[in-house]
C-alpha cells in the first residue's frame, strides 16, 4: 500500500474509459478524482478512486468538510500510473512536454502520475490551515529528517563505521525505513 498525506485541493466526479473485451473496446465507469496537496513538499497528488459496491472512497460530504477545514487526510492507495496529456499552450508547467508534430500542428506530451486510491481518512493529531505554508508538526517532522549520507558521516564521525550506541543504530534504522517521522500535534 502507498500513503498519500496532504490536504484536499479540490475533487470531482468524471465518467473514465475502462477497456473491456465489448464490441466498443471500452465502458464507462464513474471514478471520484481527488486532488490532494502534499504535506512534505507542496506538490499536487492526484488521487483515483473506483465508485460503486465495495468502495470505500469518501463521500463529497466529507471532501467538501476536509475542503474547508484545511484538515491533513491520508489517502491509501493500492497502486500509481502515469496518464499522458496534451499541454495547453496558455497554461504554465513545470516542465515542457516532448513535441510531437500531429498534422500541422506541433502538441506538447506529458504524463501525470495517479494513484489508485481505497480509503481516505483524516489524519489525527495534525491540522494545516489554508494559507499557511505548512503546521508546526510537518516542520518538526521535516527537521527531525536526516538525510541517508549525514547519517553515514555523523556514524564515522562517533567512531568509525560501528559508533554510536544501539539506541542509535535503532533510530537511524527506522528513519532510513520511513519517507517522514511521524511526530503527534496539537495545532
Amino acid at each position: 500500500m502507498l500513503v498519500c498525506i496532504g490536504t484536499v485541493d479540490n475533487f470531482i466526479v468524471l465518467p473514465s474509459p475502462v477497456l473491456d473485451e465489448s464490441p466498443q473496446g471500452y465502458h464507462l465507469e464513474q471514478r471520484l478524482q481527488v486532488r490532494l496537496q502534499a504535506a512534505a513538499n507542496d506538490r499536487q497528488l492526484m488521487i483515483e478512486f473506483r465508485l460503486g459496491e465495495g468502495s470505500e472512497a469518501p463521500s463529497e460530504q466529507l471532501l467538501t468538510a476536509w475542503l474547508e477545514s484545511g484538515d491533513v487526510v491520508e489517502a491509501l492507495c493500492t497502486g500509481l500510473s502515469a496518464r499522458p496529456f496534451v499541454q495547453h499552450k496558455d497554461k504554465t508547467y513545470r516542465r515542457q512536454g516532448k513535441a510531437v508534430q500531429v498534422g500541422d500542428e506541433t502538441a506538447h506530451l506529458d504524463t501525470m502520475v495517479v494513484f489508485a486510491g481505497a480509503s481516505m481518512s483524516p489524519r489525527r493529531g495534525h491540522v494545516a490551515r489554508r494559507g499557511r505554508q505548512s503546521c508546526s508538526c510537518l516542520l518538526q517532522a521535516r527537521a527531525a529528517r536526516v538525510p541517508r549520507p549525514a547519517q553515514r558521516r555523523a556514524g564515522q564521525a562517533d567512531g568509525g563505521a560501528g559508533g554510536g550506541t544501539r539506541a542509535d543504530h535503532a533510530r537511524a534504522s527506522r528513519l532510513r525505513g520511513r519517507r517522514q517521522v511521524p511526530v503527534r500535534c496539537g495545532g
